[in-house]
């Protein structure tokens, strides 16, 4: 198993963060961007203990890098060695080795 992100050229990936807090001061039209994708099922979303709750760790943030070694961590002992390899590589460049690493907001 790989990374989504690193399946392809571009290295996108599988997800894209939309900045919820900001849409309310967006212009009309970027408000109904947004619903175009949520009505087309491009856009996941869910509430706390849904089917599809989330929790989105940037790599900038300060705690990044313990949660991400975890993560690979739980990978590897699953057998999972390429992908907790890519999860790890993430890890090196996170937290408090990121540039522009901070406390999460």
């Amino acid at each position: 198993m790989k990374l989504d992100r690193n399946l392809t050229n571009d290295g996108r990936g599988k997800y894209a963060v939309v900045r919820l807090r900001r849409i309310d001061g967006a212009p009309p039209e970027l408000k109904q961007a947004l619903d175009l994708l949520i009505t087309g099922g491009f856009v996941t979303m869910d509430a706390p203990g849904g089917e599809d709750e989330f929790f989105v760790i940037m790599l900038k943030d300060a705690y990044a890098q313990p949660a991400l070694v975890a993560y690979a961590n739980a990978a590897l002992a699953d057998g999972e060695i390429e992908y907790a390899g890519e999860v790890l590589d993430l890890a090196a460049r996170s937290g408090r080795s990121h540039p522009l690493c901070k406390k999460p907001d």
